[in-house]
């Protein structure tokens, strides 16, 4: 599940799986709407939703806890982290790919650089 804003919903079609997504526009007081919707959606009230709380923005966590307020938020940093350091074949071909990228583009604009 995805709460993102209405101007990203066409990156949907990028995924390579089903994503279910929840939309928000421009109005600052309907996104909160979206964000109890997913909740709902979801059956997130009375779960335990690990967060990362040097992350989550205080703004989306008012949102989902008050979709939610019976859930429970409990530090899931480290599970997280550990998480991240498990790349597939495909994940870290992207990365190379990501890198080569910005090494060529730092190359090529080192080059447009004059020393006074």
């Amino acid at each position: 599940m995805l709460v993102l804003p209405e101007l990203e919903l066409p990156k949907m079609d990028l995924f390579p799986y089903k994503v279910q997504a929840v939309a928000f526009g421009e109005n600052p007081s309907e996104w909160g709407d979206a964000f109890r919707k997913a909740a709902q959606l979801l059956g997130l009230d009375g779960k335990r939703i690990g967060v990362e709380p040097r992350q989550l923005r205080l703004l989306e966590f008012g949102h989902v806890k008050t979709g939610a307020p019976e859930a429970e938020f409990p530090d899931a940093s480290d599970v997280l982290s550990m998480l991240r350091l498990k790349k597939d074949k495909a994940e870290v071909d992207l990365m190379r790919r990501a890198v080569k990228i910005a090494q060529d583009a730092l190359e090529a604009t080192i080059t447009l650089i004059k020393m006074e």
